[in-house]
This record gives C-alpha cells, sequence and structure tokens, in this order.
C-alpha cells in the first residue's frame, strides 16, 4: 500500500514544477517567424516576426507588434520603433497604409478576403521597424486585469519603455544597430518623453539602447494651440474670407475650442466657420472629403458647441464597421479592407493572435477613458536637444489636423540658431519636394509639399525625406542642390555648372551650351557679364556684398513688348454694356497669379455682392469657393472669383 502513497506523492510535488516550466516556456516564446500572410501571394519577401511582450509589475499587458527586418544589411541599417497615432490606433496603420511594405490592394470589397500588395516606398528597404499595438487593448494588445487596461499618456511611455528593453534581451543581435524612435500625429506628444525614458534609463538600465535620435511626422505637440491653428490655417489656405477671419480674431480672441457660452458673436463667427470648412477633408484638404462611415459617439457628447474639433476628430478615427463602405477613391477605402482582414480567422492564425484574448478588431480604439496627462511634449524635446539627439520633424503642408504653422511656432519657441535657413529640398528628378529649415542642436524640420496628415499621403517624399536620415547619410532635406557632374573613367574630375531654363518655353526652345574662353576662365562670366540673366550693380564698393540686378538683355529671356499697364478700364467698360464676366483662379496654389491679387483688384472696382462668399460643389465634393457680384449700374451677375481645391 505504501507503493501508490508515493507514486501520488511524486506527481502532487512535481506538478506546479511542469506547470511552471509550461508557462515560463510560453512566456519565452511569444514570437514567431510569419512566411505566408492571407491575401498575398506567395511568401512573403521580408521577414516579418509577430508576437507578445509582457509589460507591467506582473506582466499584466501584453503588447503585440509587427516586427519586419531590413531588406538592406539587418546587421547594421537603422533599427526603429514606428508608433501610430490616435491614441489607440493599431500599428498595422503603421505597417500597412504608411511606412510599412505591404499595402492594401484598392479594388471593390465582394465578400472576399482584402488582397496585399508591396509598398514600394517601403522604410523597411534600409530599416529594421518594430510596429507596436500601443496603448493597451489597441489592436491585438490586451489586459489581463481590469487595472492593466488603464492608460494614458505617462502609461504609454512607461509600458512601451519596458516592453523595449524586453524585446531588445530577446534580441541581442540588434542592440549595436542606431536605435531611433519615430511616429506620427498624436505620438507627437508620447514619443519625445518615450525617447527622454530610453536616454535617461540607459544611465542603469539594461540593456544599453544605441539610441541616435526620434522622427516626427505631423506631430501633435501643444494640444491647446494645435486647435487653435487650425482656423489660422484655414485663413493662409482662403478656406474661409478675410472678413470672417479678422472677426473670429477680434471676437474669439484666439480661442475657438474652448468657448465661453456667453460669447454669442464668437459663437456666431465659429458657426460660420465650420460652415466653410465642413466638406473639407482636414487630413488633406485637396483630397476627396468622404462621409464617416462608422458608428460614433454623438456631437452633445463631446460638447460639439462649445468645441470645433474633438467630435469630428473621433468619428474620423474610428474604424469602419457598418455599411455602406466609402467610395473606392476615398483613403478611408483601404481602412475599411483592413477591418474584414484584421478579423478574419486565417489572418489571425497566420499573425499568432492568441485565441480569446481579442474579440472585433479596429483599426482605432474610442479614447474616452484615455488619460490625457501631458499637455506639451516641447520641454522633452528641449532636453533631448541638449543631450545632442538628432531630430528630424516633418510636416505635411495639407494637413488641417496638425497644421504646419503650429509646428513651425513651437519649434521657434525653443529660440534654436538656424544652420540652414528655410529652402527647398528636391526629389531625383529635380522637383521641389517641400523645404527644410536645420536648426543648432541637431533638429531639422522640412515639409513635405501637397502633403497630408501621415506619410501614406505622400509615400515617395516621406521616403526620400526619412529612409537617409536613419542612415546618417546626406539627403536632399539636409544637403544643397548638386551643380557638379564627374568625369573621366572615375570621374576624378568634378566639373561644377550653372544652368539657366529658358524663360520662353524650355519644352521647346533651343538649348544652349556657352563657354568661356581664357582658357581658364569662370563659367560665372557668361552668367552674370555676357549673355545671362543678371548683371553686377555698377557702385562704389563699401566693403559691404555686391549687388545684382536683373538683364533685360539676356539670353534666356523671350523678348515681348509689355505696353498694356492695367486691364481695369477694359473691365468697367465691357460690364457697363451688360455682358456677363467670370473671373476665377486656376488655382488656389497658383504662385504666378496669386488668388489674393485677383481679390484686390476685383474690390477697386467696388462691385455690390449679391451673393458672398460660399462653397460649390462637384459629386458633392467642395471644388470652389465663390462670391456673385453686381455692377451697381446695370444690375448684371457675375461671379468674381473661384477658387478651385481639386486638380
Amino acid at each position: 500500500m505504501a507503493t501508490p502513497v508515493f507514486r501520488w506523492s511524486v506527481i502532487f510535488f512535481f506538478f506546479p514544477v511542469l506547470l511552471f516550466l509550461v508557462v515560463s516556456s510560453a512566456a519565452a516564446a511569444s514570437s514567431w517567424t510569419v512566411k505566408y500572410l492571407p491575401g498575398f501571394s506567395g511568401p512573403l519577401p521580408f521577414e516579418l516576426e509577430t508576437g507578445y511582450v509582457g509589460v507591467g509589475d506582473s506582466e499584466e499587458v501584453q503588447q503585440f507588434y509587427y516586427f519586419v527586418k531590413s531588406q538592406g544589411n539587418p546587421q547594421t541599417d537603422p533599427l526603429m520603433t514606428w508608433f501610430t497615432g490616435g491614441p489607440g490606433c493599431s500599428a498595422l496603420s503603421g505597417l500597412a497604409f504608411e511606412v510599412g511594405p505591404v499595402n492594401f490592394k484598392v479594388e471593390p470589397y465582394n465578400g472576399s478576403l482584402p488582397q496585399l500588395i508591396l509598398n514600394p516606398f517601403t522604410w523597411t528597404k534600409k530599416a529594421s521597424i518594430l510596429f507596436i499595438d500601443s496603448p493597451v487593448d489597441t489592436g491585438f494588445s490586451y489586459s489581463r486585469t481590469v487595472k492593466g487596461s488603464k492608460k494614458g499618456d505617462f502609461g504609454q511611455v512607461q509600458r512601451n519603455h519596458q516592453f523595449l528593453r524586453k524585446w531588445l534581451l530577446d534580441h541581442p543581435q540588434f542592440l549595436s544597430n542606431p536605435f531611433y524612435v519615430g511616429g506620427d500625429s498624436y505620438t507627437g506628444i508620447v514619443v519625445p518623453p518615450l525617447t527622454l525614458a530610453i536616454s535617461e534609463g540607459n544611465k542603469d538600465a539594461v540593456p544599453v539602447i544605441n539610441l541616435q535620435g526620434y522622427i516626427l511626422g505631423n506631430p501633435v505637440t501643444v494640444r491647446k494651440t494645435n486647435d487653435n491653428s487650425r482656423v489660422s490655417y484655414a485663413h493662409r489656405m482662403n478656406l474661409i474670407p478675410a472678413q470672417l477671419y479678422e472677426l473670429l480674431r477680434s471676437d474669439c480672441k484666439g480661442e475657438y475650442s474652448n468657448i465661453e457660452p456667453d460669447n454669442i458673436k464668437c459663437m456666431k463667427h465659429v458657426a460660420a466657420y465650420e460652415k466653410c470648412v465642413s466638406k473639407i477633408n482636414l487630413w488633406c484638404i485637396t483630397c476627396p472629403f468622404c462621409e464617416d462611415v462608422s458608428s460614433a459617439p454623438n456631437d452633445d457628447k463631446f460638447g460639439r458647441r462649445r468645441s470645433l474639433f474633438n467630435s469630428s476628430e473621433e468619428q474620423l478615427l474610428l474604424a469602419p464597421r457598418v455599411l455602406p463602405p466609402p467610395l473606392l477613391y476615398c483613403q478611408e477605402y483601404k481602412y475599411f479592407l483592413s477591418y474584414y482582414w484584421a478579423n478574419d480567422y486565417q489572418v489571425r492564425k497566420a499573425l499568432h493572435v492568441r485565441e480569446g484574448t481579442k474579440g472585433e478588431w479596429t483599426r482605432c480604439q474610442s479614447r474616452k477613458d484615455y488619460q490625457y496627462d501631458i499637455t506639451s511634449s516641447v520641454p522633452y524635446h528641449a532636453k533631448l536637444s541638449s543631450k545632442g539627439y538628432r531630430s528630424l520633424i516633418f510636416s505635411g503642408d495639407h494637413d488641417m489636423m496638425v497644421p504646419v504653422i503650429n509646428t513651425v511656432e513651437w519649434i521657434e519657441s525653443l529660440n534654436y540658431p538656424i544652420v540652414d535657413n528655410w529652402r527647398t529640398w528636391l526629389g531625383m528628378d529635380d522637383q521641389i519636394l517641400g523645404y527644410t529649415t536645420t536648426f543648432a542642436n541637431n533638429m531639422t524640420f522640412a515639409t513635405i509639399k501637397g502633403g497630408g496628415h501621415t506619410p501614406e499621403y505622400m509615400p515617395y517624399e516621406s521616403d526620400v525625406m526619412c529612409s537617409p536620415f536613419t542612415q546618417g547619410l546626406d539627403s536632399p532635406v539636409y544637403a544643397g542642390i548638386v551643380r557638379y557632374v564627374g568625369v573621366g573613367e572615375l570621374e576624378e574630375v568634378q566639373l561644377f555648372y550653372y544652368f539657366v531654363k529658358s524663360e520662353g518655353n524650355p519644352r521647346t526652345d533651343p538649348l544652349l551650351f556657352w563657354l568661356t574662353g581664357g582658357p581658364g576662365c569662370s563659367a560665372f562670366t557668361g552668367l552674370a557679364f555676357e549673355i545671362g540673366p543678371i548683371n553686377f550693380k555698377l557702385e562704389l564698393y563699401n566693403g559691404s556684398l555686391s549687388q545684382l540686378f536683373w538683364n533685360p538683355y539676356s539670353w534666356t529671356k523671350e523678348k515681348y513688348k509689355f505696353d498694356m499697364e492695367s486691364a481695369f478700364p477694359y473691365h468697367v467698360d465691357l460690364s457697363s454694356k451688360d455682358y456677363r464676366s467670370l473671373i476665377y483662379s486656376s488655382g488656389d496654389h497658383d504662385m504666378v497669379v496669386l488668388h489674393t491679387d485677383t481679390e484686390a483688384c476685383i474690390k477697386i472696382l467696388k462691385y455690390s455682392i449679391v451673393d458672398d462668399w460660399r462653397r460649390w460643389f462637384i459629386e458633392n465634393q467642395v471644388a470652389r469657393v465663390e462670391d456673385t457680384g453686381q455692377n451697381t449700374h446695370r444690375k448684371n451677375g457675375f461671379i468674381i472669383e473661384a477658387h478651385i481645391l481639386i486638380n
């Protein structure tokens, strides 16, 4: 009888040990290599890993991640983590919409699984990138406890800091790689304090992270000023008339987010403002406006009448989950496809999502229980700059959610000396892609011309700008315009040149190669003394910089006789004869004939307005804004200006 007792004692004794080993093994084996993804044809041409990292005192929060190895040289290429905004938007946004190696194929949804295609502008060609579902409950991340579900700005910083050190302990082969923290939109609040936490943690934490700097796109930085700057931006982009802007400034005193209920004048002007921009895509003002297709909290809950922004942001960020879907050309259509892809059982199985840990996947979670406990990240920028870390701050200049003017404002508040002043930066085909300024303390600011809220709106431009930054190499943003051509077998001779396009029609006008004599005289002689478009102003030299002026006899010029000072008399004469007229700006982005000049000229005619500034539409999209005026004597109706927003 002793034997059975012994047998049961042995089983009882070893059971806890075996259970411990199983749990430990499961915790350690929390990453998987993914070679195939449903919806993608064939094996993945890049290395994808997914997994979980437990954070918190008891690892109660399980953060899901996607990791893509660099397609260049993962042993030496930078390691980067890319956070998606919201707060509460899934890392799948970064992976499949912004900087990752795949995109959703845009085609009508027919009930089958949405298809994936390669992104030719992925940043993973030159960097390994971690995409983390943060904060807790975002994407496929989850909490084992109610306490763990609490989330906020500082909570994100602490948990992501812990995540990164744990992940690197499990991936020691990346410890020596240059490390960058990156993100866009709302992550402008949390990335700087996270970067600082990593820096401070390197003093005594293990492992040491090879931190080099951080990248932020269209970052929310000071929440209150960001909201208020949208009105100024709308005025600059000619979305509201100048008169309304002046009334908003005078009666609202710069506060458009939290209006005092007794400020009736301000409320009235804000209502007029909202009407002007109500059909504008705030994420990219030149992109089509698409009605929100998601269920969302109603406006009154968020105090719509007290604020311009909160409820509309909430609606736009939530994932589409009800029919009808957005139109195929809408940016939101990809989000619509992602909902069906990420909620497919085979997709979750391929990604190794733990069964039973997540119900419905949505691209962005509601933020009603989120703690906004960081009001400004500017002090963190200052601290990081003082430590010598590099930073790249970029803005799509057509984003109205986080306007470029707000970003410029907080950067200027740092009072950094300018090293390289505002100038253009170019793409591979010498087209202007944006403008850039480099400051002391290793901070670079750049705009993306025509860009929206995130890199997905201008993927090529974003890649050209950001990839060299993480490589520590020169790029169009950091280097001047190249004016050399290498010649010789090894291009050992570098010839400098000046090139001036014809001022007539450069596509058909002759191309002339002008050599200066000597031998040994500079080509600048031809440019400034002989046949080029500039000359030196002849005046006594006093030690200051010599002045240049335009050469009216330049061979680059098409000769034309300008013998009409003004067309005003003709407008007046034609209007008095009952002829109708349409004066329009072919685009409010025209810098050759500015819309502001057109407005000023029309005002000189002093015609009374019969139909004030309003929008008009093509297929329910805001195409233009217009005024209709009339001749005060003849009552001749005419549209005096139309500003085209959609090319």
